[in-house]
């Protein structure tokens, strides 16, 4: 396991000893070192297996030498100056660039916890991307969503504007959390295999080809209302299993 206090403190008589913390050198400079003693003990690290945890939260680093290609458990990369991951890259815990500088994740990145790239400059998520558990990508602008996501757990999109909205075809096999988006209209042909959260948006109208396996959840939205209007004419909730048969329960009316 790497951390940083164990950087910073170590002290082996080699090159940059440990007056790194307490050198009156400029902040440019006390950068680099860190840099260098980060990707030396990176080197140890893989060169040992890649095993356990790297804790790399707040480091200056901007990249991950291209050599690693497993971490053995969680990756810490939180509030890091962190660019680039490097591509076929496998976590084998969770991965956490929340407040990082990642502007683009790598190629074929598999992450066997979860990933969480909220509040970052990610503006496209690859099609290629793999993960076990949840994906935490809140209050993001993307660009582009891939049409079929591996994801195991809850995808969580809560308060993240889409440039060119979700794609037509989507399929999403888990929990959608799509809560205070900038979202006005659901894509044609979206199945989504658990719970469909639109709380807090604008959409108005539900596509008659949407599929939702368990819950979809309206609450605070001009479609909310819509169906209120319509149960106050009806006074019949099983209106809407008439209206929306793909759809097994509506909640947030």
């Amino acid at each position: 396991m790497i951390k940083l206090k164990d950087i910073l403190l170590e002290n082996d008589g080699g090159e940059y000893p440990l007056d790194i913390l307490h050198s009156r050198r400029n902040k440019k400079e006390r950068e680099k070192n860190y840099n260098i003693a980060v990707q030396k003990q990176l080197q140890h690290y893989i060169a040992n297996g890649s095993k356990g945890d790297l804790w790399l939260n707040k480091m200056p680093i901007k990249y991950l030498p291209d050599n690693l290609k497993t971490v053995g458990g969680n990756l810490d990369l939180r509030g890091s100056k962190i660019v680039k991951l490097p591509d076929n890259l496998t976590v084998n815990g969770n991965l956490d660039l929340k407040f990082s500088e990642i502007t683009q994740l790598p190629e074929n990145l598999t992450v066997n916890g979860y990933l969480s790239i909220s509040l970052t400059n990610i503006q496209r998520i690859p099609e290629s991307l793999v993960v076990k558990s949840h994906l935490i990508a809140k209050t993001l602008l993307l660009e582009s969503f891939p049409n079929n996501l591996k994801v195991g757990g809850v995808i969580m999109l809560d308060d993240t504007h889409f440039k060119n909205g979700l794609p037509d075809n989507l399929t999403v096999n888990t929990d959608f959390d799509l809560i205070s988006t900038n979202l006005t209209k659901l894509p044609e042909n979206l199945t989504v295999n658990g719970v469909l959260n639109i709380e807090n948006t604008g959409v108005s109208e539900i596509p008659d080809s949407l599929v939702v396996t368990d819950s979809l959840s309206v609450e605070n939205t001009p479609v909310a209302k819509k169906l209120r209007d319509i149960y106050r004419k009806t006074r019949n909730w099983e209106i809407f299993k008439t209206l929306y048969p793909k759809i097994r329960l509506i909640t947030g009316i």
